[in-house]
């Protein structure tokens, strides 16, 4: 199943603040919160292997954003050039998330993936694109690629 925004008017957020989906981001968003939970920042993090692959996703990210440079403009806006960034992440997401994620899988992962760095067309980034990061998680989650155990690490 490939995602796709629902959330578009008062009354479908209040059919999703009621739905089992929104307890389930819930229920993950606060296990995650509760790992850290008398964590020092000085506290030695074990990495798994899957922590390990999630970091050299979010550096194959980072290198792209730092590959893309900014189109000189005047704009107080979004620079034009988030476009490019935003249309190699999706070209390139499917060969990345093949490190970890199952072939059956990808193509949803991959949508809330690439939600998560904001939006294409207007050149904006918000909580709903926080939302998709921890939803792309939580796929992670449900798929058992990620156990408890790594939930301190991916804090």
């Amino acid at each position: 199943m490939i995602p796709a925004r629902q959330i578009l008017t008062p009354d479908d957020l209040a059919r999703f603040q009621e739905s089992a989906a929104c307890s389930e981001i819930l229920e993950f968003l606060n296990a995650l919160n509760d790992s850290v939970i008398g964590v020092k920042t000085t506290d030695a993090i074990v990495d798994s292997e899957i922590i390990q692959k999630l970091l050299r996703f979010l550096d194959a990210i980072q290198q792209t954003n730092k590959d893309i440079k900014p189109i000189e403009t005047n704009s107080r806006f979004g620079n034009a050039a988030f476009r490019d960034f935003y249309d190699k992440v999706e070209q390139t997401l499917p060969e990345w998330l093949a490190e970890f994620v199952p072939a059956e899988h990808i193509e949803e992962t991959a949508k809330y993936a690439q939600e998560s760095f904001g939006n294409r067309r207007r050149i904006d980034y918000g909580t709903g694109h926080e939302l998709n990061f921890l939803s792309f998680l939580l796929c992670l989650d449900k798929l058992a690629l990620i156990q408890r155990e790594d939930y301190t690490a991916l804090i």
